[in-house]
């Protein structure tokens, strides 16, 4: 791999095949390919990252992963950041992150254990901004589809949240029953789960979120939860969170931490780029394909 930096990082290449034999009499066999992977990027004391996901493999996209961690490396001088509220743009693999959080959340085991923000939400209540659409999509051609789940319900493309509402909690059988509802295909061997997550694309092209003042983070870990109700969390950025002052990236701020909630985020999502990419690695390990997202007002913290 031709790069100007250092470059570490890991390329999974799975046949996964699924075999099930329920007492009901359902019997089916489901076999896929997926392909994932990541690279960090290091510039002494700087880094980048980037993540991708895939049924086919691709040397594009292995060739667009380092460069664009590279590319994030490259940004060295670093910039303060005191704690307040701020314009902040989340980078897909943000967005796979956190909107993995959120996905559990639509579980309906988590509404009823009350580990959600979800917990006393109605299906046709408003929960976000009108521009964020989340999907759970078995049915594409994307890594972890699958035709049935582990009841042998068969999948179904559904929206979590469209155009700011929640829509359904994800179920199996047991959860719905208990909810008065039906299983949405989503039986995981414990707990009901999304298979692959979607955010609709935006209007503007990625540069224009950055137009102004913001903070973009590229990357995050550590990222726990203090109210699982209120949806409180805190997120470390790393690799790299880049400080854009006039829509210019003027440098990067180390050690800055997202400390603030999901319903918070989910209110006040300003507007999503057209460019969208299919992301998974160990720390957001449900593949999502999502573009980058502008939020208003989200308060930032020194870690």
């Amino acid at each position: 791999i031709d790069s100007k930096y250092p470059v570490y990082g890991i390329v999974n290449l799975i046949k996964r095949e699924v075999s099930l034999v329920t007492s009901k009499g359902f019997n089916g066999t489901d076999v896929r390919s997926t392909v994932d992977g990541y690279f960090r990027a290091f510039n002494g004391e700087f880094s980048g990252q980037w993540s991708f996901a895939s049924t086919t493999y691709s040397d594009k996209l292995v060739r667009e992963a380092v460069e664009t961690a590279s590319d994030f490396a490259s940004i060295t001088n670093k910039v303060g950041v005191d704690d307040g509220r701020y314009d902040v743009v989340l980078s897909p693999m943000v967005m796979g992150n956190l909107f993995g959080y959120l996905a559990d959340m639509a579980s309906g085991l988590s509404i009823v254990m009350g580990e959600s923000i979800f917990y006393d939400v109605k299906p046709g209540t408003k929960v976000a901004s009108e521009k964020l659409t989340l999907l759970d999509t078995p049915k594409q051609d994307r890594p972890t589809s699958v035709g049935f789940d582990w009841e042998g319900t068969f999948t179904r493309d559904k929206a979590i949240i469209e155009g700011g509402v929640f829509k359904t909690p994800l179920l199996n059988n047991e959860v719905a029953e208990l909810l008065g509802m039906e299983s949405t295909g989503n039986a995981g061997w414990v707990y009901p789960r999304a298979w692959n997550l979607e955010v609709k694309e935006g209007k503007v092209e990625m540069e224009d979120l950055l137009a102004g003042n913001a903070i973009l983070f590229n990357n995050n870990w550590y990222t726990r939860f203090q109210n699982y109700v209120e949806g409180q969390f805190s997120t470390v950025g790393r690799d790299a969170v880049v400080v854009y002052r006039e829509g210019k990236p003027v440098g990067v701020s180390p050690r800055l931490r997202i400390a603030d909630s999901l319903k918070n985020l989910l209110r006040n999502l300003e507007e999503l780029s057209r460019e969208r990419y299919l992301v998974k690695w160990w720390d957001a390990p449900t593949p999502t394909l999502t573009p980058y997202a502008l939020f208003k007002g989200v308060k930032l913290t020194r870690a």
